[in-house]
């Protein structure tokens, strides 16, 4: 018996469409302000984002560069279980954030190099800028100190033996902070990402920020949703979701370097800040995660993760249909 040309479209059709599995989560099961003075722990209703390149010594107090982050927490048990990942890959996933109109800050949707912070008349591999703003960037989430996604609480401390940060006296030193990792023996490794310009690199950034409704260089004030694509495509990332999956949480950071204002007091720089879930207006962070079925599984059309009689019989039943 021949197989039809109409039958082999649809068996290419259903299996780029079998097993597809989405779940959305509405808000974030755990989420925290992390920056060294936050005295609400994790109860904020806003989480700010900024940096501190340029301040990291401040006399007592030493800071990390990427110095106000917004940790989010997702438990994924009740959409997901590990079996759910058996001949399966991450499809997509995405983040959405929703300002607050705590403070405005100049949109821009593109990477910056670490040399464009640097002085040019102190560093010869100082560059220019040549956009308005910087970018709000999305990572993965380390912990130390034995701490996981799952055993992590809001009022978690910030830095190991004290519920604030100010007593640092060297830098990296968060219990949880953001990483780009890499991939090794199918293993993710974490790499702090915290001091990136202090240490002279560019991170891989896992999603920056982006405003459909806005241009770039617009000044973005409450109420817009940021949205971050996460390529998963980038096998690090693709392992760190699989893994979060079947670890049952999904941990995300979202930073930025937008200047703080240092010399006031932080609350007088523009960036961005962030509806949390205690918030009693605005929508806390949405999580969208898409499960198909692995391409390395060919033939399996009904997208169970392996293939048997089962597809054939699916494909023979179809034979013919339009």
């Amino acid at each position: 018996m021949n197989v039809t040309a109409a039958s082999m479209a649809l068996l290419v059709a259903t299996a780029a469409n079998a097993g597809t599995l989405p779940a959305f989560f509405s808000a974030p099961t755990k989420d925290r302000w992390l920056y060294p003075f936050n005295a609400t722990i994790g109860f904020r209703t806003s989480a700010s984002v900024f940096g501190a390149v340029g301040a990291e010594d401040a006399g007592q107090f030493v800071f990390d560069q990427r110095d106000g982050a917004f940790l989010l927490i997702y438990d994924v048990t009740g959409q997901f279980n590990p079996a759910d990942l058996d001949g399966r890959r991450v499809a997509s996933a995405t983040l959405t954030v929703e300002t607050n109109d705590s403070f405005t800050f100049d949109y821009d949707p593109t990477l910056d190099a670490w040399q464009t912070w640097l002085d040019p008349m102190e560093d010869p591999e100082a560059q220019t800028d040549g956009d308005i703003g910087r970018p709000i960037e999305l990572f993965g989430v380390g912990f130390r100190t034995g701490v996981t996604a799952s055993t992590y609480v809001e009022g978690t401390s910030m830095v190991p033996g004290t519920p604030f940060a100010i007593t640092l006296s060297a830098p990296n030193q968060r219990i949880a902070y953001p990483t780009d990792g890499e991939l090794l023996m199918d293993q993710m490794t974490p790499r702090d990402v915290s001091n990136n310009i202090l240490e002279r690199f560019d991170p891989n950034v896992w999603a920056v920020g982006t405003i459909p409704t806005a241009a770039p260089g617009d000044i973005i004030a409450g109420g817009r949703q940021v949205v971050f694509d996460l390529d998963v495509e980038n096998p690090v990332i693709q392992q760190y979701l699989q893994d979060g999956i079947t670890e049952g949480s999904v941990a995300l950071m979202v930073t930025s370097l937008q200047p703080a204002n240092f010399g006031g007091g932080s609350g007088g720089g523009a960036f961005a800040a962030f509806v949390t879930k205690e918030a009693f207006l605005g929508n806390p962070a949405t999580l969208e995660i898409t499960l198909e079925m692995d391409a390395a599984v060919p033939g399996d059309v009904n997208g169970d993760g392996e293939t048997t009689t089962a597809d054939i019989t699916l494909v023979v039943s179809n034979l013919g249909a339009s």
